[in-house]
């Protein structure tokens, strides 16, 4: 028994150990090129990428990645956001809060200038909720996973604010913009960005109340 045992550990390791191995070396050679070289060497990136399965525990960094050379061409934002949400389906269990307030705030940005204005509002709102806790409890941002890929930070819960009520206001929303307006104005947040959208969103919205009264 004993020699069996000892033999078991110079015997070759299973195709799947073997194809496992392999994909962990193309993702740690991908990872590092990417931060070292940026999209610079996105062929090469991409070309590593391929060999990381949508099983492998690295999918969620490689789809971030895949997500950001996305962004980075011109007229490819819509793949950027299909690839950002796969990855938010492939998240670890134990990724931090960061990391996906940061990945929020980036869809968010690409869904409000090319994707849906209405989803952009409702992340940014979420967002905001969750900015202004974390402010509350004087809660420091924790270390980033996607940080050291790329992923921009959070914006502020100013910017946050003045983001909704832009976005209402380009829906037509005027009274969801003079609210959003209204909250970064009680707040003093905004300075006269805000002060100047709350007095024009309430215009608009008087004026949109006036024509529902026409018929």
């Amino acid at each position: 028994v004993e020699g069996r045992a000892v033999a078991s550990l110079f015997e070759p390791a299973s195709d799947q150990e073997a194809q496992e191995r392999r994909s962990e070396e193309a993702f740690t050679e991908a990872k590092s090129l990417w931060i070292s070289e940026g999209v610079s060497k996105a062929s090469e990136v991409i070309a590593l990428l391929t060999r990381v399965p949508e099983e492998s525990p690295a999918s969620f960094e490689k789809e971030i990645i895949l997500a950001l050379i996305e962004a980075s061409k011109k007229g490819r934002t819509i793949q950027a956001i299909t690839r950002v949400q796969k990855a938010m389906l492939l998240k670890r269990p134990d990724l931090d809060d960061e990391s996906m307030m940061r990945l929020e705030a980036w869809l968010g940005a690409m869904e409000s200038e090319n994707g849906s204005p209405e989803n952009a509002r409702a992340l940014f709102s979420e967002l905001e909720k969750k900015v202004a806790l974390r402010e509350k409890d004087r809660t420091p941002a924790q270390v980033s996973l996607v940080a050291s890929l790329g992923v921009a930070s959070v914006p502020t819960r100013t910017q946050l604010i003045l983001n909704q009520a832009e976005l209402s206001e380009r829906l037509q929303k005027w009274g969801d913009a003079a609210a959003a307006y209204s909250r970064a104005v009680e707040a003093k947040l905004g300075g006269n960005r805000a002060a100047f959208g709350f007095a024009r969103s309430l215009l608009k919205n008087g004026e949109a109340a006036d024509r529902e009264k026409a018929f």
